[in-house]
């Protein structure tokens, strides 16, 4: 009886103490990508607030918190009529944390598609469930690619 309840206890720690197996990353990495493309469509529909859900209260990405950004994405719409495609080049996850390398393609009013040149990381975190977006926490300029 002793033998077999040890037996089980060692079994659930093993079991317990694995982490994200390949499916679950491919799962998660699915997810990141629906929320990018969750944030294209509130663009084109000029939905700010609905960008803003995907995004922690406490974002911050060199030195831009959750104010800055919702203004970026303002101006950002006044200045294009829409996002053309948001491509996905890769995404990294590392335990509650990922990042997803991006390029942003914008059509203007004029028709012409304007790439966005600047920072091409979106970070994340997760947290009950969801991953919002939530900067690499760096108050400056000072770029960190590390997850």
């Amino acid at each position: 009886m002793y033998k077999r309840l040890i037996y089980l206890f060692f079994i659930s720690i093993l079991i317990c103490s694995c982490g994200l197996t390949k499916d679950d990353d491919k799962v998660q990495k699915a997810r990141i990508a629906d929320i990018v493309q969750r944030i294209q469509d509130a663009f084109n529909r000029n939905e700010v607030d609905k960008i803003m859900s995907y995004y922690r209260n406490d974002f911050m990405h060199n030195g831009f918190n959750e104010d800055s950004v919702r203004y970026w994405w303002i101006q950002k719409r006044a200045e294009n009529k829409m996002i053309d495609k948001i491509n996905i080049l890769n995404i990294e996850i590392n335990e509650a944390y990922a990042r997803a390398d991006i390029i942003i393609d914008f059509i203007n009013f004029d028709d012409i598609r304007i790439p966005y040149p600047g920072d091409r990381m979106a970070y994340f975190y997760h947290e009950r469930g969801y991953w919002r977006i939530y900067g690499n926490q760096r108050t400056s300029g000072e770029v960190n690619y590390e997850l």
